[in-house]
């Protein structure tokens, strides 16, 4: 094994930028979060663009490796390209495919002390790619998964994969094609002296592929998703673009406006404590995430119908719109530019829809448990239902072809349906418990017995947040599911400069990050971001609550 193999073999990671994914105007951005998400070796394939623009992109990334030495720059399939660049810097080489002419008349074109890499899709070419290991530096197996990027060649497989690990290639190699964090959770890897370990593929040095893979590429490289933690549960700015986002938001402004409207006129002053106390509350329950049999994913409560029950729909609704706007700035949970779709999805149907015309009617007095639970459950049912329909139209009108709007359907709603009853029972036990243990929460209370209730919730709120979120399942939930199999293998990204300003504004906000403290994977850490939020919720809810009985007594 030559140096540069030597050196390549203690890479975990193989970067790809892609220009039928990412915009020109974007590829310099990209790479430089490629490469500060500590990946060592990059490739520019530019299949899409001639010779001279395939040129011009390079030697506008040139910069980054020219201060980044220990960063390979290789150049796919573009002989002559690579050779210019390797004479410019000694960190630089070609990736050649199976049809693109032979490996050793490559390395004569690029020279010795270059990367030189190869393509393989099948046992025997890996075979033949270690043949010859002094030719090559590396190979890649691929596509593993189907990739767009590669129409008509059908993905190999993880089986592929496990045959190549068993041979105990000599040559560093690295699985590449429709591999992201999504599908990296079908290659989840331990680490282990095993030779036929599938984390030889990635280096053998993480016990959690998935994790790394997130963490510490697509945490930097596609942060616009959003989907870096176990634990994210809300639209991404990827899905929604600024016109359907700018649109949205302005709908919730004007809802929240509404809603303080007619708050400021009929407000109690005893009820602001309840009001950010059942904001905490929401908050630390949504990190609870419960598998949904059978399915592989997992659901979380939205909330909306409890707040209503409790708060009425006006008050509901801001204390909600806290809720996420805590999780997008301060966890990063849910676009910056998706926030106003978010707030009118989970908070608008069933706070103005589904409880007055369906909670109500069916529940009537509230005094029968039957009622209570009958009316949580076919309420929150139909909000969840109408709240994914809204999410398949604002991605159908956001442009997100990547989600087939027929497909998208089909999976949302029988996946959020079986939330939705969960949802129900989960709210419907929690609403007959308080009517039966509390029912001062339902009515004008005193500020002694609201006291009580508030210390009770707030206790509960911090347990759920800080030690019962710890328990949650790990499962993608019902939207990150639905995308994965409307869209399988692909990773849906977008490059404009709102979506890259509201990417900072989240970056700079995000304190706690895929709540857990920043730079920590720890049970403590998550419990304790968990509880911060949870205080933090609380504190937004209730100055929301004292804003509107401060502004009635200035207008009395």
């Amino acid at each position: 094994m030559g140096t540069l193999s030597k050196k390549i073999s203690g890479f975990v990671f193989y970067g790809i930028l892609d220009t039928g994914y990412v915009k020109p105007e974007s590829l310099f951005d990209k790479c430089q979060s490629i490469v500060d998400a500590h990946v060592n070796i990059v490739q520019l394939r530019a299949k899409l663009e001639d010779a001279p623009a395939r040129r011009n992109i390079a030697f506008e990334l040139l910069p980054i490796f020219k201060k980044r030495e220990d960063v390979f720059f290789i150049i796919n399939d573009d002989i002559e390209l690579a050779a210019e660049i390797c004479s410019i810097i000694p960190n630089a080489g070609l990736h050649i495919g199976q049809d693109d002419g032979s490996p050793k008349d490559a390395r004569a074109e690029i020279g010795e002390g270059r990367v030189l890499g190869l393509s393989t899709h099948s046992e025997s070419q890996a075979a033949g790619a270690e043949s010859l290991k002094d030719v090559l530096d590396y190979f890649a197996v691929g596509p593993v998964y189907a990739t767009n990027t590669k129409p008509g060649r059908p993905a190999v497989g993880l089986e592929l994969v496990a045959k190549v690990a068993e041979s105990e290639p000599s040559l560093p190699w690295f699985c590449i094609g429709g591999v992201n964090m999504r599908t990296a959770r079908g290659m989840e890897c331990r680490r282990t002296q095993d030779s036929g370990s599938l984390g030889r593929a990635f280096g053998g040095k993480y016990d959690n592929c998935n994790r790394v893979f997130a963490e510490r590429i697509f945490g930097a490289q596609y942060r616009l998703i959003k989907n870096k933690g176990d634990k994210n549960m809300h639209m991404a700015d990827a899905l929604v673009s600024p016109a359907v986002g700018g649109l949205m938001t302005a709908a919730s402004a004007g809802l929240l406006w509404y809603s303080a409207r007619n708050l400021r006129k009929n407000f109690d002053p005893s009820r602001v404590p309840l009001m950010g106390v059942m904001g905490a509350f929401v908050f630390a329950a949504q990190m609870i995430n419960f598998t949904i049999p059978g399915t592989g994913s997992s659901g979380h409560i939205g909330g909306g119908m409890l707040l209503a029950a409790v708060l009425g729909s006006h008050g509901a609704f801001i204390a909600l719109a806290c809720v996420l706007a805590i999780q997008a700035f301060m966890f990063a949970d849910g676009g910056i530019l998706a926030l106003g779709c978010n707030i009118f999805n989970m908070g608008f149907f069933p706070c103005f829809i589904a409880y007055p015309l369906i909670f109500l009617p069916i529940a009537k007095n509230m005094k029968s448990g039957a009622r209570i639970m009958a009316a949580s459950i076919i309420g929150c049912t139909v909000a969840l239902q109408l709240g994914a329909f809204g999410v398949v139209l604002e991605t159908l009108c956001s442009g997100v072809t990547h989600l087939p709007f027929k497909t998208f359907v089909l999976l949302m709603q029988p996946i959020h349906l079986a939330i939705g009853l969960v949802e129900g029972a989960l709210t419907g036990a929690v609403l007959v418990f308080l009517k039966s243990a509390r029912p001062e929460v339902f009515e004008n209370a005193t500020k002694t017995s609201s006291g009580t209730v508030c210390l009770s919730l707030v206790i509960a709120a911090l347990a759920m947040a800080s030690g019962l979120s710890m328990l949650a399942s790990q499962n993608p939930d019902g939207l990150e599911w639905s995308i994965e199999r409307a869209a399988p293998g692909e990773e849906i990204s977008a490059d404009s400069k709102i979506h890259s300003a509201a990417e900072k504004v989240q970056e700079n906000s995000a304190l706690l990050p895929d709540y857990n403290l920043p730079n920590s994977e720890s049970p403590a850490g998550g419990a304790l971001a968990g509880a911060i939020g949870t205080l933090a919720t609380l504190a937004a809810a209730a100055a929301a609550g004292f804003a509107l009985r401060k502004s009635k007594r200035a207008s009395q």
